[in-house]
């Protein structure tokens, strides 16, 4: 195994490349195939798919991404190119849509849709309204990596008991994020968090400067996050603030997540927006196989785990993938072997800039079936 030295962390602008074959056809040659996945990472394939409809817009005017759909139809090999063919679909005055088609080896493996729109003008405000991002998370830095957590794990008493292929599989994973392009960082499950009152204005959440810190330590931005007023203990809090506290259910998980490399903060808006498609990945629908109990451990144990769809709905031109945006997944419903995840990403200072789903297959192993093991470590990159 290549130390972390060894390996080159390659740059999310490198990993969403393309060659141009003709106006309409890009080739890719990259593709990244997490630690003991069937195929290449579908958040790459979906980035570099939007890369491609992104070339074939009229530059004269200032197209913005504003949704994408898409679905996965077989796994992507590494050993083939993918070539993505655009097909221009609608050339409108105030929206414009293409669909993709990823093919490897002469044979489809993916589809999308998307569609872009020019800003609204100043002179024509209009309506606005976000559900707020919860209060009391931890900011990123207050947030173990995923690196930092499996390394801490395999350091502890309780690694010695895993068998030396596990042991050697979450050694990998560790290599594998201190490569990656992406940082994660979890939020811890039993932080308690809450949210602003609803009848709070805009107005008046703005104005507040107040800036607390995390857990009297760690000294978060000014943003909704971490603008929770210190609390003595007691029960009174700011008028507008609920004072229900919980903490997250079985079904929820939150993920501070950005790239790595900085200067991907000069990448235009469009860029911007393939890159958080291509973070949107991450984690996504493994929060269902969480939602049932399902893992590599429990009975029964998780068999299956893939990306059937996925949609991304953008509601900002200004957030940079260089920043900190938290992704708040809550996984609705999971039943006849299939689940739904649906996300939102907001900045650190609370907008909420995009909305995410996904389908996918999560699915039991059959008894004594002999498909169990490969299906299983086919489930492990996407939890």
């Amino acid at each position: 195994m290549p130390s972390a030295a060894e390996l080159q962390r390659e740059s999310i602008e490198e990993s969403l490349g393309l060659e141009e074959i003709d106006p309409l056809t890009y080739r890719s040659t990259r593709l990244w195939i997490p630690i003991n996945a069937r195929g290449g990472f579908g958040g790459q394939v979906l980035g570099l798919s939007l890369r491609a409809a992104i070339k074939t817009l009229d530059d004269s005017k200032p197209w913005t991404l504003h949704s994408q759909h898409c679905y996965f139809l077989l796994p992507a090999l590494g050993k083939y190119p993918i070539i993505y063919r655009v097909e221009k679909l609608r050339d409108g005055k105030s929206y414009v849509t293409r669909s993709v088609t990823a093919s490897q080896h002469g044979q489809p493996i993916f589809m999308l849709t998307c569609s872009f729109t020019l800003p609204t003008p100043a002179r024509f405000p209009q309506p606005s309204f976000r559900e707020p991002m919860p209060l009391g998370i931890p900011p990123p830095l207050a947030c173990q990596s995923e690196e930092e957590r499996w390394s801490a794990f395999l350091a502890s008493p309780k690694a010695a008991k895993l068998q030396p292929s596990s042991r050697h599989s979450l050694e990998a994973y560790v290599l594998e994020r201190e490569s990656s392009p992406v940082a994660i960082r979890e939020v811890p499950r039993d932080v308690e968090f809450w949210f602003e009152d609803d009848e709070a204005s805009e107005e008046k959440r703005r104005a507040d400067k107040v800036e607390a810190k995390w857990d009297g330590h760690v000294a978060g931005k000014v943003n909704f996050a971490a603008r929770a007023r210190a609390n003595d203990g007691s029960t009174s809090m700011d008028q507008s603030i609920k004072q229900v506290k919980r903490k997250m259910e079985r079904h929820e998980r939150m993920l501070w997540m950005k790239a790595k490399d900085d200067s991907v903060a000069n990448l235009d808006t469009n860029f911007q927006k393939s890159i958080l498609a291509y973070l949107s990945d991450f984690q996504f629908i493994g929060t269902a196989a969480q939602a049932t109990g399902m893992s590599q451990n429990s009975h029964p144990k998780l068999g299956m785990m893939a990306s059937l769809d996925h949609v991304v709905y953008f509601y900002s031109n200004d957030f940079k993938t260089s920043n900190w945006l938290l992704h708040v997944i809550t996984s609705p419903r999971v039943g006849d072997g299939r689940g739904v995840v649906e996300g939102r990403f907001y900045t650190e200072e609370g907008e909420l800039v995009a909305l995410t789903v996904q389908e996918g297959v999560v699915r039991a192993a059959a008894p004594d079936s002999k498909s169990t093991k490969k299906d299983t470590q086919a489930s492990k990159a996407k939890l």
